[in-house]
């Protein structure tokens, strides 16, 4: 195809041997008279396609002007007017042509557009080829272009994965090198009909390796061409972070319909996304069904219109947790569990709600049975005790000093089981009820335990430090674990006006709690057992009983203890909660 634009040549002669080029239309001349001259225009202007030169030492010396267009534009054409010797020189420092003017001057115009025609058709598609590279180079995969079994391009992104610092330590090897292909055998012919368009590859499985070891890719390949010829273009992806994301799905899977628990996810139009085999097995309906079933069809009416209200709720963005009794055909009455949670897309807009459910009958049994043994354990022994303490009160008042002695010690004694059955009544309270958490004042909560302690134990000296409020979400048992924590601070001291500080410090989402005492140290034993490295044994009882106490409600809400030695002398016991 000839191009349209004017051709620039640049001649130098003295003797008007280009003046056949003069008298042609597409071709623009510009005459100059000495190497000099032709240079500095050359240099100076640029937009030259062509030289033609005299070789008329030393007036003009051709070979010389040739060796410096060569060391500038090393494709541009140059012809030389020169014979013999001088002709062969030219031919060596790289001349596109030479001629004598008798001979040649009247072709001179079509051989100069011949030239120029290759030399645009050259520079275009080196054009073409650094814009392609550029695109190339920003793509995410690695790119390769291969020809005749070898590479003559590789993006950036492939030099990356082979370990190359520079395109051209790629260039020229063979294919594939260190690209190794499990799933297809990419040889020379295959690669060969690929080349030539009549087979292609489509995300065949591989295993690239290279400097950092191997990974999983994907390997596609068509034909192209690259620089006229043609070329196999392949497209080697990295899936590893897709393999990933793979194996924790199945994981998931694997989990989700495995569990004990019922699960499910719906859109916003109340219709199945999926429902694990559980699910599926309690409401009596096929697993491979249920996709794209509403959830109207899956339940009966009477269910669904109970549940209508709360996944009203959940669709608007409220997460629920409640607790339901339904009667099934089979099981018989269940007491159950329900969390919904509301699934959000992208934009943070709900698209659905996911929903787990969890038959806690025999849990809800348990606590039952726990109920009643802890009422019939209470009524029976508090009776007992009663008798126990009428008795030794009588014989304390009525008996000789050894029978006194003896009932004191009874009385003492009653005291503290009676001490230990309310301990375990709070502790029973406390595991029966479902664990909740709820925003409440840390500094009310200790201003209140602190006055109560105070009330019990009057020669104690207790002292507090709070900020104004300090609002977190915790169990709604934290005042009688905090009673505890100050009371056991004031039983245990043995100093008759025992000293006791609570202070209260919020920062951010986490409210500190901290009781310090100048008692006697905190056995191991009992630390233990608020940190549940110990069990409560037959040594270790009663006030181990109200420790673990203090731990369950402290687990409850969310948070932690500490404990740490008093200066100078003494313990402080940390509760730490945070949002």
């Amino acid at each position: 195809m000839t191009h349209p634009d004017p051709i620039h040549v640049l001649a130098v002669a003295t003797d008007g041997a280009t003046h056949a080029l003069e008298t042609n239309d597409r071709i623009d001349v510009s005459a100059v008279t000495s190497i000099e001259t032709a240079i500095r225009d050359f240099d100076r202007y640029g937009g030259v396609e062509c030289v033609i030169a005299d070789h008329d030492p030393p007036a003009i010396d051709g070979v010389a002007l040739l060796e410096a267009i060569r060391s500038r534009e090393p494709d541009l054409p140059v012809m030389l007017f020169a014979a013999g010797e001088a002709a062969r020189r030219a031919v060596a420092a790289g001349a596109t042509d030479t001629f004598t003017e008798a001979a040649d001057s009247a072709r001179l115009p079509t051989l100069v557009e011949e030239a120029v025609e290759h030399y645009r058709a050259k520079r275009d598609r080196l054009a073409a080829q650094a814009r392609a590279a550029i695109h190339l180079d920003a793509a995410r995969d690695a790119i390769a272009i291969v020809q005749d079994g070898r590479y003559v391009f590789a993006n950036t992104r492939l030099l990356e994965f082979l370990g190359a610092e520079r395109r051209e330590h790629v260039i020229d090897e063979a294919f594939p090198g260190t690209l190794t292909i499990e799933s297809v055998r990419l040889d020379e012919k295959r690669l060969a009909a690929v080349t030539n368009g009549e087979r292609t590859l489509e995300a065949a499985a591989g295993t690239l390796e290279g400097p950092a070891g191997s990974f999983p890719v994907e390997v596609s390949a068509q034909s192209t061409e690259w620089v006229e010829r043609p070329a196999a273009v392949l497209i080697v992806r990295d899936v590893s972070d897709v393999r990933r994301i793979q194996k924790r799905l199945r994981n998931y899977e694997q989990a989700v319909e495995s569990s004990t628990d019922l699960l499910a996810a719906l859109d916003a139009d109340r219709r199945f996304l999926f429902a694990n085999e559980r699910y599926c097995a309690y409401h009596d309906v096929d697993q491979a069904t249920i996709e794209g079933r509403s959830l109207a069809d899956v339940l009966a009416s009477d269910a669904y219109d109970r549940l209508e209200e709360h996944v009203d709720r959940v669709l608007a963005g409220e997460p629920l947790q409640y607790e339901t009794v339904r009667d099934h055909p089979d099981l018989g009455t269940r007491f159950l569990d329900v969390r919904y949670y509301p699934l959000r897309g992208v934009d943070g807009e709900v698209r659905g709600y996911g929903s787990t459910i969890r038959d806690i009958t025999e849990r809800h049994e348990r606590i039952n049975q726990l109920g009643k043994i802890d009422r019939i354990l209470r009524h029976n022994a508090r009776n007992s005790l009663n008798v126990i303490t009428g008795h030794a009160e009588m014989i304390e008042s009525e008996g000789d000093v050894t029978a006194r002695t003896h009932a004191s010690k009874i009385l003492e004694t009653s005291d503290a089981v009676l001490d230990t059955f309310e301990k375990e009544r709070r502790i029973t309270s406390l595991l029966a009820d479902a664990p909740h958490r709820e925003r409440i004042d840390v500094v009310a909560v200790v201003i209140d335990a602190v006055g109560t302690v105070r009330e019990r134990y009057p020669d104690a000296r207790i002292s507090s430090s709070t900020p104004p409020t300090a609002p977190i979400k915790a169990s709604t048992y934290l005042s009688g674990a905090v009673i505890e924590l100050v009371e056991n601070a004031v039983v245990h001291a043995d100093d008759p006006n025992p000293e006791v500080t609570v202070d209260v410090v919020s920062e951010d989402d986490t409210v500190v709690i901290e009781v310090g005492d100048n008692g006697p140290d905190i056995p191991d034993m009992e630390v233990d057992v608020m940190t549940d490295e110990s069990a409560i044994d037959p040594l270790n009882h009663s006030r181990g009983l109200g420790l673990w106490f203090v731990s369950l409600v402290v687990r409850r809400s969310g948070g932690r203890l500490e404990f740490d030695a008093n200066e100078p002398r003494g313990n402080v016991v940390r509760v730490i909660l945070e949002e």
